[in-house]
């Protein structure tokens, strides 16, 4: 009930709504609090009633470090239960559905988490109906960027310290070189598997929502502002997928030591492929799934040059999404 009324609340804008439903959800957090204190309590319900506080507080425009809490204590609750849990019913559903979830998160504290261990990877997917989609086997490699960006950031600690002797510094490189270049190819290799020639092989965009701005990108010889053709998806699964597949390229080349006219090139070609999906996501997706260019859309403006016009296309969408669907956090964390 809780959860119902603020969430309609602030969706209506019915401010008297979204109040009760505060009165109400200030119980259930004390309720919470108390069952995660419990540790032999690792209930369905309780995860789930976890996971619907989590996605409240992005409705309702809270600080990181809430939205931080409540994902933690969701991965808590999934650690203690432990894989074979989640291998039918609705714990296989929570779980498929919501790896992203989890993932966006260990990627945007740049953490690892125990989702990048074998047995989370395959043991879910043992019960005799359940297949992994692209999503899911695109995941299977995107969980390995939160512990390469976490290595990567203790390097830039030890290399500021100057704690470290110069081949020590080196070796540390080379690793986190090696391991970048890995997932990179594990990532190519994804793309031929799922995505293949689909791209090419779909029909042109429908007429655009004229609510929706167009996407403005340089040409290839950065002489001349043009407005690319959208891209096209045979299904949402494998537009949630690319874009995730371009975020991930993106925050690999974060970890490059050193970067050459070619990389930046391929990042910006990266990020371009994503704002270029938007529109299918408006076109095709309904209302909770456009939710999953939000995080890809974050990279790519971060990739862009400050101010220019890509920025400001990232923007105009954040400013879409959170009127059309009362969602301001996105657009209130891009500068």
């Amino acid at each position: 009930m809780a959860i119902s009324k603020l969430f309609f609340g602030s969706k209506t804008g019915d401010i008297e709504l979204e109040k009760s439903g505060q009165r109400l959800h200030i119980g259930v957090l004390g309720s919470v609090q108390q069952e995660l204190k419990s540790t032999s309590n690792t209930s369905t319900e309780l995860l789930l009633t976890v996971i619907l506080l989590s996605m409240i507080e992005l409705y309702r425009r809270r600080e990181e470090s809430s939205l931080d809490c409540h994902w933690m204590a969701s991965l808590a609750i999934l650690k203690a239960r432990g894989p074979l849990r989640h291998m039918s019913g609705i714990g296989h559903i929570l779980f498929t559905d919501l790896r992203l979830h989890w993932v966006i998160r260990s990627l945007r504290l740049r953490q690892s988490t125990f989702l990048a261990r074998e047995e989370w990877k395959f043991i879910p997917w043992r019960g005799a109906h359940s297949r992994k989609d692209a999503l899911q086997h695109l995941l299977d490699h995107v969980l390995e960027i939160p512990g390469l960006l976490e290595l990567f950031d203790q390097y830039n600690s030890i290399v500021a310290a100057g704690n470290l002797d110069p081949s020590d510094i080196m070796s540390m490189r080379i690793h986190l070189s090696t391991w970048a270049d890995a997932l990179s190819s594990r990532l190519a290799q994804w793309k031929l598997d799922y995505v293949g020639t689909h791209l090419d092989d779909q029909p042109d965009a429908p007429e655009a929502d004229t609510l929706l701005p167009a996407f403005r990108c340089w040409n290839t010889s950065k002489t001349e502002l043009i407005t690319p053709k959208a891209l096209q998806y045979p299904d949402i699964i494998l537009a949630a997928s690319f874009c995730m597949y371009n975020a991930a390229h993106l925050l690999l080349a974060t970890v490059q030591i050193s970067s050459t006219t070619n990389d930046q090139a391929e990042r910006y070609l990266y990020a371009c492929n994503i704002c270029r999906s938007v529109s299918y996501f408006f076109q095709y997706a309904p209302e909770p799934l456009i939710m999953r260019i939000v995080y890809p859309l974050r990279i790519a403006y971060d990739n862009f040059e400050e101010g220019s016009v890509e920025q400001q296309f990232v923007k105009d969408v954040a400013k879409l999404i959170g009127k059309q669907q009362r969602f301001k956090y996105f657009s209130s964390q891009l500068g």
